[in-house]
């Protein structure tokens, strides 16, 4: 349906773009006679309504046929080349033909006097009653080196302080022109000779050279057209840069008085076009929330559907460019991707004595102990190898880096939790160890606000709803930077093989030290209150957290999903991961701890077959499952969205197998999955992801086309039987 569709209006485009090009090429002569020029305007103006919707007609097919992913890999490249000539060619025509509209209707409307109708040209002469000389002032002048774009803010400064100035001489403004000129703009009027004289022939001349309004407008949609891609969701300095030229670009345009109506199509299709994959995903399900929301609302006459049309154009770029300042202002607010903290002192001057000593003794202690039970040693060892692998720890630094006022060593100790899913060893640090000559790390601390929530609160709202959802963030201290100038005071001692003891410092938010729950507490509450997207699900995860354990509720299913999913993306930003996700409802645990489970993951085929008479009859092939790793590529444990993209690369093995083995013809592979995730994986971009997804996704696409995967609902995925099992009858 949608190829079909996307053909009829690519014939449409080009069609219509043919006949704006016959028409600009007869036109022309036309344009001298008074009496044709209504007519003209009239048909300009058709061409322009007809082109842009066809173009947005064709636009809102081509990302229907991206995200349905109805195109094989090896079509892609090509497919997209399409894509960017039709995009040129309309856009191109449809610059064409607002510039011709606007000189139609110049001509219909003549200025008054006989200068351009460019704003800026639009100086008054300024009567000058001074009949004696004055000591110039110093004036701080920007420099034009004809660069277009900072045409109209050198001009507006220049004509205000000098071209307007009474008090100046021509020959004092031609001074000053001259010394404010640089490169190209200067050689403009190098062949004039400088005196009052030349001054407005000067002026003039630039005016011509570097304020035409045509031009400009050309030059500001070149930069438009050529702006980079940003190919990062968390580059926020590429990001910054795009916002800025473009809101730099629309500001230009706004000042030559060109309507934001006459470019907002090819504006949407450029900024759509340079945000990463991500953030375009993310900004198609605000937009779709959007339009839900507003689907009931009653559809104008067809007098004012073109005025609609218009504003809802220019609504659309509104959002877009909100949407991308308010990301940027969430990376900009975090250093780098995450929140970093500083430590509430009591005093901040205080200076400690150094508590050395009594941490080593503990670590010979500790070592004893460990010792007796050589696989614990190594299970301890291996997790203090994690914290320095996952930047969590650092070795010390050079002396001049951090405040040594305030050095402080914590004793650690081994915690065993056998019943745990995730991690079955915590290392625990003693912020309370304190010696004869020394307060311990938590005396000198402020415990911090209790910003902590009524647990009985959230149990009583989280029983009003239906359908129950609960989740915990993964590690959550540990996703908070500590501030460099506190990370002295995390010092710890271990045992390096090759070195003895070594000597190393925390750089996140510790467990064990008494402001930590405060410091996290108020991380997520400062987060999802300045969170820009989502924000019903802010509002929900702001009353539904006590420390990092999640607990809400909802009425329908539909919703619980809509929640998980959006949750999942609004901690994203924080970098933090929402993990053990449960619910009564099999759809909403479905949707969020997809075909996979934490104990197995699986894969089954099946085969579709059409007789001559068209008579259908599917039929079951085979099926594997595989127990979930303990241990994979040093990874300890696997989140279910890797786990479900394991069961992906399975899946497409098995696809691989099937098309050697199987002595039949088969005309059609179809891979689904009910991962939203993974299928996310497999049709981004091999190399924006982490090792462990890149490596599964290159062979998944290796050995299939992207095309060929879908999407299904985990209540009709067959391959869930594999994963969370079946009664025997």
């Amino acid at each position: 349906m949608e190829l079909s569709a996307r053909s009829a209006y690519r014939g449409q485009v080009t069609k219509i773009v043919k006949n704006a090009t016959d028409f600009f090429d007869n036109e022309s002569s036309q344009l001298n006679s008074t009496n044709d020029l209504d007519t003209i305007e009239e048909e300009i103006v058709q061409f322009v309504q007809r082109l842009t919707l066809a173009h947005e007609s064709l636009n809102a097919v081509n990302k229907d046929v991206q995200t349905k992913g109805l195109l094989k890999t090896d079509e892609l490249d090509r497919e997209f080349e399409r894509v960017s000539e039709y995009e040129d060619s309309a856009i191109g025509v449809l610059s064409r033909l607002n510039s011709r509209l606007q000189k139609v209707r110049n001509k219909l409307n003549p200025p008054t006097n006989n200068t351009s109708r460019s704003p800026l040209n639009n100086s008054s002469s300024h009567n000058n009653n001074s009949n004696y000389s004055v000591k110039l002032p110093k004036l701080q002048l920007k420099k034009f080196d004809g660069n277009y774009h900072e045409w109209l803010s050198f001009w507006e400064q220049f004509r205000t302080a000098v071209h307007e100035n009474g008090n100046l001489t021509s020959s004092d403004k031609f001074s000053y022109l001259e010394s404010v000129l640089t490169g190209s703009a200067k050689n403009v009027i190098g062949g004039f000779t400088a005196s009052g004289m030349c001054y407005e022939a000067a002026i003039s001349l630039l005016q011509e050279q570097f304020g035409d309004v045509e031009r400009l407008v050309d030059k500001n949609m070149q930069q438009l057209l050529s702006l980079r891609s940003v190919h990062q969701r968390t580059d926020a300095a590429s990001l910054r840069n795009l916002y800025n030229s473009i809101t730099s670009c629309c500001r230009t345009l706004t000042a030559l008085q060109i309507p934001t109506h006459h470019y907002h199509v090819m504006l949407k299709t450029i900024l759509l076009r340079c945000l990463p994959s991500e953030l375009r995903v993310d900004y198609y399900r605000v937009e779709e929330r959007d339009e839900q929301e507003h689907a009931t609302e009653t559809k104008e006459d067809d007098d004012s559907s073109s005025t609609t049309s218009l504003q809802i154009g220019d609504k659309q770029v509104k959002d877009i460019m909100r949407f991308l300042k308010r990301e940027v202002e969430s990376l900009e607010r975090k250093n780098g991707q995450r929140y970093q903290a500083s430590l509430p002192w009591k005093h901040p001057d205080v200076v400690v004595k150094s508590n050395k000593a009594q941490a080593l003794t503990r670590l010979k202690s500790l070592r004893t102990r460990l010792s007796r039970h050589p696989e614990q040693y190594q299970q301890y060892d291996a997790g203090i190898q994690q914290l320095l692998q996952d930047g969590v720890a650092e070795p010390i630094p050079p002396p001049n880096d951090g405040d040594l006022r305030r050095v402080i060593y914590l004793p650690h100790r081994p915690v065993y939790k056998a019943e745990s899913t995730t991690t079955k060893i915590r290392i625990v640090f003693d912020a309370s160890a304190r010696s004869e000559f020394s307060p311990s790390l938590n005396d000198l601390l402020h415990v911090g606000a209790n910003l902590l929530p009524d647990v009985l609160k959230i149990l009583l709202n989280f029983r009003l709803g239906r359908y129950g959802i609960v989740a915990d963030v993964e590690k959550a201290f540990l996703q908070i930077e500590l501030n460099k100038k506190d990370r002295d005071s995390h010092r710890f001692l271990w045992y390096n093989t090759e070195e003895g003891i070594a000597e190393y410092r925390m750089t996140r938010v510790t467990f064990g030290v008494n402001c930590s729950p405060f410091l996290l507490t108020a991380t997520l509450r400062f987060h999802l209150k300045n969170e820009i997207q989502f924000q019903p699900t802010c509002n929900i995860l702001m009353n539904s957290f006590y420390m990092d354990d999640f607990a809400a509720s909802c009425n329908t299913e539909e919703e619980g999903k809509r929640i998980g999913e959006e949750a999942v993306l609004v901690m994203r930003n924080a970098s933090m991961n929402l993990r053990k996700w449960n619910s009564n409802s099999e759809l909403v645990r479905n949707a969020l701890c997809p075909d996979a489970s934490m104990k197995a993951y699986g894969t089954v085929a099946f085969i579709k077959i059409v007789g001559d008479d068209g008579e259908e009859s599917v039929a079951f092939l085979c099926a594997k499952n595989r127990v979930a790793p303990l241990k994979i590529d040093g990874i300890k444990e696997l989140s279910l969205p890797k786990l479900e993209l394991t069961a992906a690369l399975l899946a497409a093995r098995l696809c691989a197998y099937l098309k050697q083995s199987l002595k039949v013809m088969i005309h059609k592979f179809f891979l689904w999955t009910d991962s939203r995730i993974a299928l996310g994986w497999i049709q981004g971009d091999a190399n924006l992801w982490k090792p462990y997804v890149q490596s599964r996704v290159t062979e998944i696409r290796h050995l299939t086309s992207v095309a060929d995967w879908r999407h299904c609902k985990g209540k009709e995925n067959p391959a869930d039987l594999l994963t969370r099992g079946v009664t025997a009858y």
